[in-house]
């Protein structure tokens, strides 16, 4: 007698628009937690107490909001966090396999506040998008019914951190006219916090030097934006200042070889940018040996 193996099929059911509502609303907070924009005690103070997986104390912590329609996860490493490295929020939501939902991608991005990504489109002024808003490469062992949509949520020119967002979607080969472009199926999305790196963070503080550089900011001046500045002298540099967009650029503290000469305790300075205001470590370093030149 010939032995047959087994063979299982998931039998779907719709999900109920009290359950596509709550998805919607925790994709909304999911959203804005990534950004810093929100906390999750706001989170639960609308959904109610998280579930945590994984030990208290561990550096990485995974806050659940998941029910039997779908997984809920709002994933947080703390240490990369305060590193300002990598990737240090995740938020995801993952549907189970019986059930579906029809969300229309468009409004789902727009609730969400995202933008599409778009190759070569400048995110800060500087660096250029190389992600592709449709992403579908149908290979080898992937699911030749899925599609990939990536997303960017809007920031400042200045944050020290990207948001991207990626929707999964599923074609439904038994529904007439479903194709990968056009399909209402939502399986998945997944929204991550980014850290600039080092290089990436120079090319935006080099781009700025240069054009406020051009501008030839001096005392008496109003400052552009909001940050750390570098005063100039006729000898060189003398020190650095955090100004705020509007404050007027100060006279400058000379050092101590100055006064002594010149009997100058401040002088009139030209204005370079330096860095953000989130980078502190990288002015205090440039500000250090300017502040005991001052002090001799």
């Amino acid at each position: 007698m010939e032995n047959k193996k087994p063979t299982y099929q998931f039998i779907q059911h719709d999900m109920s628009p009290e359950s596509r509502a709550r998805l919607i609303e925790l994709a909304k907070l999911g959203a804005l937690w990534v950004a810093g924009k929100t906390s999750l005690e706001d989170v639960e103070r609308r959904f109610g107490q998280s579930k945590l997986i994984g030990p208290p104390d561990d550096d990485e912590k995974t806050y659940s909001f998941s029910n039997l329609d779908y997984g809920v996860h709002f994933n947080w490493n703390l240490k990369l966090e305060n590193a300002k490295e990598h990737r240090s929020r995740t938020f995801e939501i993952r549907l189970e396999a019986n059930v579906r939902v029809n969300i229309d991608r468009d409004n789902l991005k727009d609730a969400l506040g995202l933008n599409r990504t778009k190759v070569g489109e400048l995110i800060d002024g500087v660096r250029k998008e190389t992600l592709d808003y449709y992403a579908y490469v149908p290979l080898p062992g992937r699911d030749p019914d899925l599609v990939h949509l990536n997303y960017r949520f809007p920031l400042p020119d200045n944050s020290e951190f990207d948001v991207y967002a990626g929707f999964d979607y599923k074609r439904l080969p038994e529904q007439v006219g479903s194709t990968v472009e056009n399909t209402d199926n939502f399986r998945e999305l997944k929204i991550s916090r980014w850290y600039l790196t080092s290089t990436e963070l120079k090319q935006r503080d080099d781009a700025k030097r240069q054009k406020y550089g051009d501008m030839n900011l001096c005392t008496g001046m109003p400052c552009p934006e909001t940050g750390y500045w570098e005063a100039w002298g006729h000898g060189g540099p003398l020190d650095v200042e955090l100004l705020k967009t509007g404050q007027m650029f100060p006279t400058a503290r000379t050092s101590s070889q100055t006064l002594r000469a010149s009997r100058n305790y401040a002088v009139d300075a030209r204005y370079f940018w330096l860095c953000s205001e989130h980078q502190k470590e990288m002015a205090f370093e440039r500000m250090a040996p300017l502040r005991r030149l001052q002090n001799g």
